[in-house]
């Protein structure tokens, strides 16, 4: 399911606001191709899994024109552990804004709505990211998650190794 709400975005009238949850068929169109396009990600391919796929709690914020959208923040809904006690948590990503959209304070909207959506729900809201100073405005900081070091064990005899394809069942199961 999702809502709707019309009205005027930050310096862009006419454009609608929707959180989508999960998103329907024609709008998860709109959406993948905005990821393809800005990320150069295919998520049309998780179709492929099945049940194993999408993640149906995956809640997408968006600004549309019609039938395209412009503007897209996404929301994952994560499991940490943490001393062995489970932690939800909602995963920040696929923020992006058409590039003839940009300076007209889309991603500020989006991000602002996405962080109170999250924060109603979840204590914790995590984001991977290559340009870290862009978020460090909505209070994200950098964290070390993890770091090992150490000499690398190389198996003896020749290595087999092959691609996995999405067109061959056995791959996919």
């Amino acid at each position: 399911g999702g809502t709707e709400r019309r009205g005027p975005a930050v310096g862009e009238a006419g454009l609608v606001f929707r959180v989508d949850a999960p998103a329907p068929a024609e709008r998860q169109a709109a959406i993948d191709r905005l990821i393809r396009d800005e990320f150069e990600i295919d998520l049309g391919a998780l179709d492929r899994f099945g049940r194993s796929g999408r993640d149906p709690g995956f809640v997408s914020l968006g600004r549309w024109a019609g039938a395209a959208i412009v503007a897209h923040v996404g929301l994952q809904p994560m499991t940490l552990r943490r001393g062995g006690a489970a932690i939800a948590a909602l995963g920040l990503g696929f923020a992006t804004v058409r590039p003839d959209r940009r300076g007209r304070g889309l991603f500020r909207d989006l991000m602002e709505r996405a962080l109170a959506f999250a924060d109603a729900r979840v204590g914790l809201v995590l984001l991977e990211t290559e340009d870290p100073d862009l978020y460090r405005r909505f209070g994200f900081a950098e964290v070390v998650e993890h770091s090992f070091a150490g000499p690398l064990a190389v198996a003896a005899g020749p290595a087999e190794a092959r691609r996995l394809s999405l067109d061959a069942a056995g791959d996919v199961a």
